[in-house]
């Protein structure tokens, strides 16, 4: 896979949320390597990181259509940077958590697949992100992940020839995978940013 440009990345959005089979039927069939899908996924993660700074420096936090308050420079940049790290190693930690669930489902043993599986599916999420410049719109981005696990659940028997009888189950397991992994990285954001969120 090439590394792609801002319009075959906005296309590849708009084809997996309007037309996600066929872009998983496409997806399969491209090569990829590990450097490209991490590559992709790095520049994708940049979105949520951008606006989340973007969002916590200028507009703040809302409780109903009442501002509460607004971080500074300083920690809303670190708190964009640390969650920017935490992002790109959750997807690649649900990559890992796909490839070793996968085979005991009938699929085949393909971490690279996995992978892929991981960073498209995570793709509609990380676009959504953009709507972290207004962070009371975070609900939003909550729903697009959930879209994105549809996405795992439609990709599985195209991408990683899960049996499709088994593809439910597997979206089961890796849906809990996903929240012990997030559950960690939640707590470890917590642990880290405490500090910075004191104002």
């Amino acid at each position: 896979m090439n590394r792609q440009t801002l319009n075959q990345v906005v296309e590849r959005v708009k084809m997996l949320v309007f037309r996600p089979r066929a872009a998983w039927e496409t997806i399969r069939d491209e090569e990829h390597s590990r450097k490209d899908l991490m590559y992709y996924l790095a520049m994708l993660a940049v979105v949520p990181a951008a606006a989340s700074f973007l969002g916590m420096w200028l507009v703040g936090y809302w409780i109903s259509v009442k501002p509460i308050f607004r971080l500074s420079f300083g920690r809303s940049l670190s708190y964009a940077l640390i969650g920017y790290g935490l992002t790109v190693c959750g997807v690649w930690l649900i990559g890992k958590a796909i490839g070793f669930l996968a085979p005991r489902f009938g699929a085949e043993t393909d971490e690279l697949k996995a992978l892929k599986l991981a960073v498209f599916s995570a793709t509609p999420y990380l676009a959504a992100g953009i709507l972290n410049l207004f962070p009371p719109l975070g609900t939003v981005i909550f729903i697009a992940g959930f879209y994105s696990l549809y996405l795992i659940y439609l990709g599985l028997p195209i991408v990683m020839d899960v049996p499709k009888e088994r593809s439910f189950s597997l979206t089961v397991t890796i849906l809990i995978s996903v929240i012990c992994i997030y559950l960690v990285i939640g707590w470890i954001t917590s642990l880290i940013l405490m500090p910075v969120l004191v104002i």
